[in-house]
């Protein structure tokens, strides 16, 4: 009997494609077939947290959760940051002593680690510009700069978004309502306030695409977000080692014809030997058995893997943090020659490349802002040349300072025999500031002060700078 051919090619084409499977199967082992395991695991989506009572406990609560955001916000102010101004150190000092009286560097710390936490934080500015908070902030009018506040995300709620779309902010957040958490939980309606967003330096959580933060009203995620399962995994390794640990040697008495003495009924007689044994056991620190009818013995669980098991956890965990293992255990690194200092040495040029992408900006615009203000060391002048850099975080030992300043010292030697450097400015380079410093400030325009080299007999031609 002949098969009845299809008239329609569009829907023979379409049967082809619907039964088309793109990938590797073996319909024999099952490999990329409905038998296959690895085919019914699916992803079950990153958890939206409606209210941040759930992170606070587990902040609260959890010591690796609470190591993992405050370390790298630690981290990021530890050393805080040199001040550099053209006009002179004196006013680099007294700024510096400004940003000390607004507590900047602790606030600074409080708003890195909330933003982890929850996912967004406001460093609130306290300037008096002659205006309420809800308007935007005049720079040219600011009478006072008297203290910072910080606020996390759960605290804030966005009022009104920039709806201009020529406007390079379109679409972002333009007056903030300010509730803050009193300690019933709660907030008086006379409490709340309306800030602009240019009198706030906004911290933000972990990078979350937008459609997500339109999910979490605008702010980024937390950082525990991305991690749930990676620390549930590993505190429940730990807490299941521990579990372990408590019932590692459990002691077993064999008893003959225990079955039937309890069959018979004979269940007091049985209790009764085990508490005789018991007591001897504890009092005489021996047991006193029977021969021929008992025996006593611990059995123990073997903990072989255990600690591998343990450390593969803790290396999950670190490379799902970006925190090397030797700072979030807190332990040293074990093995043949192995110090560490090569994880420690990548994870600070990490905290360095933040603090210049992350922090520079936001805590820059604070130092400008301290500038513009009448009551400031500038009388509200910004200078015409400042800047900010942030002090290193690798802490060398003795040895290594004496030959950084044995290496530095050759090299000034150098300059000076050159007539590139006057002793006097290397000594102003080196001791001018409030501790040793290796940096060279040379000023072009003063170079004439102390010559210019004598010309080479060599070849009869000046070298030099400026030459």
């Amino acid at each position: 009997m002949a098969t009845k051919k299809s008239k329609n090619p569009k829907a023979t084409q379409d049967q082809a494609a619907a039964t088309r499977k793109d990938g590797w199967q073996n319909l024999v082992t099952g490999l990329g077939t409905k038998r296959d395991k690895r085919m019914h695991t699916t992803f079950g989506g990153a958890p939206i947290w409606q209210s941040g009572q759930i992170l606070d406990e587990l902040y609260a609560g959890d010591d690796m959760i609470a190591r993992i955001v405050d370390l790298p916000a630690q981290e990021m102010t530890r050393e805080w940051l040199e001040l550099h101004v053209g006009d002179g150190p004196d006013i680099a000092k007294a700024m510096l002593q400004r940003l000390e009286d607004l507590d900047l560097q602790a606030k600074t710390d409080e708003a890195l680690t909330w933003a982890r936490l929850h996912g967004g934080a406001l460093m609130i500015l306290g300037i008096d510009d002659g205006q309420t908070t809800d308007k935007p902030l005049k720079e040219d009018s600011i009478k006072s700069f008297g203290w910072v506040s910080v606020v996390d995300r759960w605290e804030v709620r966005v009022a009104s978004r920039y709806e201009d779309v020529r406007s390079p902010k379109y679409g972002m957040p333009e007056v903030y309502e300010i509730t803050p958490a009193s300690e019933g939980g709660g907030s008086a309606v006379n409490d709340r306030m309306f800030i602009h967003e240019s009198r706030v330096i906004r911290f933000d959580g972990v990078k979350t695409p937008r459609r997500r933060m339109a999910l979490n009203g605008g702010w980024c995620d937390s950082v525990v977000t991305r991690l749930y399962e990676v620390i549930r995994d590993f505190c429940l390794g730990y807490a299941s080692a521990a579990a372990t640990l408590a019932d590692f040697s459990v002691g077993v008495v064999a008893i003959q014809n225990l079955a039937e003495m309890l069959a018979a009924d004979q269940e007091g007689l049985v209790l009764k030997r085990l508490e005789m044994l018991d007591m001897a056991r504890s009092i005489a620190r021996a047991v006193f058995m029977d021969a021929e009818k008992e025996r006593f013995e611990y059995v123990a669980r073997s903990l072989t893997g255990m600690p591998e098991t343990l450390d593969r956890l803790a290396l999950r965990l670190s490379a799902g943090t970006g925190i090397p293992v030797t700072l979030l255990m807190g332990q040293s690194p074990a093995g043949l020659n192995a110090t560490g200092a090569s994880d420690i040495r990548l994870w600070y040029d990490n905290v360095r490349s933040q603090q210049n992408q992350y922090l520079t900006p936001r805590i820059g615009r604070v130092i400008r802002l301290a500038f513009l203000a009448k009551d400031g060391p500038t009388n509200g002048k910004e200078p015409d040349d400042w800047s900010i850099s942030w002090r290193p975080l690798w802490q060398p030992t003795e040895k290594e300072q004496a030959e950084t300043r044995y290496l530095t010292m050759q090299t000034d030697v150098g300059y000076i025999d050159r007539g590139v450097l006057s002793p006097r400015k290397v000594a102003e380079s080196r001791f001018g500031g409030d501790r040793w410093s290796m940096e060279t400030t040379v000023d072009i325009d003063d170079w004439d002060e102390f010559g210019e080299p004598e010309p080479d007999a060599g070849d009869g031609t000046a070298e030099g700078v400026g030459a």
